[in-house]
């Protein structure tokens, strides 16, 4: 309601994030809108960038645990964890630079989505990736593991004219 001018400082010091007095002016409402919206939007970025490895665009090992600790409270049955590094990523760095290094890591991490889409999977360090399957049997997920070894082992990358086996363990 109409009131002092005094009272939407006291609001905002007591938590509110924002107030208009009455009356108000429209432009004044519409840019206070606009500007929680950016507010909340840039919030989400934030989250989003802590989240998310800024190499592969997979979720980061932060993230991998606190989604994991979630899940193992509720967890099926056939919990999964499987941790893969990805061979030869030192020689590409020291012989071709880290772009290409990157390159192979990027490619790695594409074929780790296609390949366990219902499993959560994250960059863990460095070359190395993790995944958690959970509620699948154990034959389903040892196949695509298998499958997924496989298109690696036989994906070539040529890098400044030579073909380089990437391989993982």
């Amino acid at each position: 309601g109409e009131g002092s001018t005094a009272l939407s400082a006291r609001f905002i010091k007591s938590g509110a994030n924002d107030y208009l007095n009455k009356p108000y002016c429209h432009e004044e409402f519409f840019c206070r809108v606009i500007q929680n919206v950016e507010y909340i939007e840039n919030i989400e970025a934030i989250r989003r960038a802590s989240n998310t490895d800024y190499l592969t665009g997979l979720p980061n090992r932060r993230h991998f645990f606190t989604r994991i600790n979630a899940n193992l409270r509720i967890a099926p049955s056939n919990i999964v964890i499987g941790i893969i590094d990805v061979d030869l990523v030192r020689y590409i760095n020291e012989h071709h630079g880290y772009e290409q290094g990157d390159h192979a890591l990027k490619e790695v991490a594409a074929l780790l989505e296609r390949n366990f889409p219902n499993s959560h999977i994250s960059r863990f360090g460095g070359e190395e990736f993790c995944i958690y399957s959970s509620g699948q049997d154990i034959d389903t997920i040892t196949k695509c593991f298998e499958r997924f070894r496989n298109e690696v082992e036989n994906k070539r990358l040529s890098i400044e004219g030579e073909e380089i086996d990437v391989t993982v363990s």
